[in-house]
């Protein structure tokens, strides 16, 4: 996945904005939103965002940039513990990786398509 390099065990609120070039409140936001981002609390209340969080946020930010919905971007990033009644042994992390890699064929698709309609 494109982006910053992960390589920290916990990252604060503040380095996961300055990482993403967002605001802190829309990172609490999005915390709202997506009931999948949960990020580890200290007693202090203070948010610590372990690699795989941040790879989920950094997700978030991306399919934001890329026009997506709340919604749709719910649809494509729960884990699908949350989808399915049944659910399959698959974490977050590869569930983002899948994700990402049907996303990145999506817009080559639609790349090859707008070269086919010009031609």
């Amino acid at each position: 996945m494109d982006g910053p390099k992960i390589s920290r065990l916990y990252y604060t609120t503040s380095d996961v904005c300055d990482l993403l070039k967002i605001a802190p409140y829309i990172l609490r936001n999005w915390e709202k939103k997506f009931s999948f981002v949960r990020p580890t609390r200290r007693r202090s209340g203070r948010r610590l965002f372990k690699p795989q969080d941040l790879e989920l946020v950094m997700m978030i930010k991306k399919l934001k940039d890329e026009g997506y919905t709340d919604e749709g971007i719910s649809e494509i990033l729960r884990p699908k513990e949350e989808t399915a009644e049944a659910p399959e042994p698959q974490g977050i992390k590869e569930n983002v990786h899948v994700n990402a890699l049907m996303l990145t064929i999506q817009r080559e698709l639609r790349s090859i398509l707008r070269i086919l309609e010009d031609a």
